[in-house]
């Protein structure tokens, strides 16, 4: 769940309960009130109608005036009746119209309705009491609006940063307004992208220009090595300067994966497009050396120049490092399996995925140099799994579709 989710969740708890509370104290206060006004009328009113039945005006008004009672000429007749008792020629009734009570008294013919001006702060209180828990929602639903309003920018650096990541160095932030946190955030966003952005572009302008001055002396130097008389100095020559040039172009691969240049061509290609483009990258002098058992012809969804290249590079480890026979490639629903007659791996793939790293440092041991690591890279790209496993006598090294 996102933060903005999060947050808005949590604001829709507290509005409820915070409504739910306002609710529920307002409820209460107003049964409290109602009760109070009642029983203060009850018992006032006693008292007040003995005065009215004696006809004694003045007794009648000074009470009045010792409980802070007044004398008012209202219309109740859409009043609600909270309380009503008869009497002898006469009633008390207590009413509540307005968010005010009152109380009625008759007499024969006489009729008096006497208002509690204690209410009048009561309803003062009462008031406030609401406006305050008014306030309060009011600043929780401000306090929210300004949070979503620091989120939305949060979201957009997210989205960008995500971009970014994907490949899309000249995506920016729209710049804002202001000093605050988020604005200095966005500010040194574009800041950090544009550096990374140029040096990104250094970097590929100086692979570009390491690689062709790199290849131009060593096809300079496997031309005047064709001119010369073949002998054992010149096929060790060939062979080391094809080295090289294996070496370098692979350098010039794994620098480019790693510094986010690469951008591959996915296309639809079926398996044995596949192992051609694979099988022509490679010098093979023994067609022997290698058995492939297609079991399924499987449609593969890949970057063909960099696909290959990887299958290549696990072909040449399993020729380089197999003890006798043959490597096998397998191809199955899902997978692609390359087997060769070897003892199992001393140490965990995962160590074999670093560049250059080999079992010991004896010069005599063959290296896995920086082949499974641009493996791994590639085939992370395409969002594939390479698998190692050692099986009667046979390391299996398996991609999984």
């Amino acid at each position: 769940m996102s933060i903005s989710k999060k947050i808005s969740l949590l604001f829709f708890i507290s509005l409820i309960l915070m409504s739910c509370l306002s609710y529920m104290t307002n409820t209460i206060m107003e049964e409290k009130i109602s009760k109070l006004y009642q029983q203060r009328y009850a018992q006032v009113s006693r008292e007040l109608y003995k005065y009215l039945v004696d006809a004694n005006l003045k007794k009648l008004n000074q009470k009045t005036n010792e409980v802070n009672f007044q004398k008012v000429n209202i219309d109740l007749k859409n009043a609600r009746v909270l309380h009503k008792e008869k009497l002898s020629f006469g009633e008390i009734k207590i009413y509540k119209k307005d968010n005010f009570y009152y109380l009625y008294m008759r007499y024969l013919g006489d009729k008096f309705i006497f208002f509690d001006k204690t209410q009048l702060e009561e309803v003062k209180q009462k008031d406030l009491l609401k406006y305050l828990m008014v306030a309060d929602i009011s600043i929780l639903v401000f306090m929210f609006l300004i949070i979503a309003n620091i989120i939305k920018p949060l979201k957009e650096i997210a989205n960008s940063i995500e971009k970014f990541g994907l490949g899309d160095y000249s995506w920016r932030l729209k710049r804002r307004k202001g000093n605050d946190e988020i604005s200095k955030l966005i500010n040194s966003f574009n800041n950090m992208a544009k550096n990374i952005e140029n040096l990104l572009i250094s970097r590929e302008y100086l692979l570009r220009d390491v690689g062709h001055e790199l290849r131009t002396p060593i096809s300079r130097l496997r031309l005047a090595l064709d001119m010369q008389e073949e002998n054992k100095y010149t096929i060790l020559a060939k062979k080391a300067t094809n080295q090289i040039d294996l070496l370098t172009r692979e350098l010039l691969n794994i620098e480019k994966i790693n510094s986010g240049i690469l951008k591959l061509e996915i296309k639809q290609y079926d398996i044995e497009t596949v192992l051609a483009q694979t099988f022509n990258k490679m010098l093979i002098d023994d067609d022997s050396l290698i058995h492939i058992d297609i079991k399924e012809n499987i449609i593969l969804k890949v970057d063909i120049e960099y696909f290959s290249t990887a299958l290549k590079n696990l072909i040449d480890n399993a020729i380089k490092h197999k003890s006798q026979g043959y490597i096998e490639i397998v191809v199955k629903k899902g997978s692609i399996e390359i087997k060769n007659q070897s003892k199992p791996l001393i140490k965990e793939l995962e160590y074999y995925l670093e560049a250059f790293t080999q079992e010991d440092n004896s010069r005599s041991t063959k290296g896995y140099g920086i082949g499974l690591n641009i493996v791994k890279r590639i085939l992370d790209r395409h969002g594939f799994m390479l698998e190692y496993h050692h099986s009667n006598g046979f390391n299996i090294f398996k991609i999984v579709i």
